[in-house]
């Protein structure tokens, strides 16, 4: 099982840099926290808006995207220890639900997230994630 992030989950609708590598995850079997569902459709509206997407490819990524998860774990179970992280790392509450998913599910997330990985770096939690390669 992967955990991913809403950074990697873009890459398969907006074409970016290590789009392919994100693509291919998608074989495998993937969870993640439920907030991912609204991350990605926020990026999607994002990508529409400035004319990245068409409505069409909107409406289907937003249709299917939860299809693509085998588990999405629901947030209650994962606010007070991001919470916790998140005062540790001095980071955004959002992005260590991820990083307490991780830590209960025993498995790295897997992160494009490039300003996360530097904060986790040299940190307690750096063992919690990787960089999407």
């Amino acid at each position: 099982m992967i955990l991913i992030d809403a950074s990697v989950a873009l890459k398969w609708y907006l074409p970016e840099a290590d789009s392919d590598a994100a693509i291919a995850l998608t074989d495998q079997e993937l969870c993640a926290p439920s907030l991912i569902l609204a991350e990605v459709a926020n990026g999607l509206w994002r990508g529409e808006r400035l004319g990245h997407l068409q409505p069409d490819s909107v409406r289907n990524g937003l249709t299917t995207l939860s299809e693509i998860f085998s588990e999405l774990t629901p947030l209650d179970l994962l606010l007070a220890r991001a919470s916790e992280i998140g005062r540790d790392l001095d980071h955004p509450v959002y992005d260590c639900i991820y990083l307490a998913d991780a830590e209960r599910r025993g498995v790295e997330l897997v992160t494009a997230d490039k300003r996360l990985l530097r904060r986790l770096a040299g940190s307690a939690y750096g063992h919690l994630a990787k960089a999407l390669s």
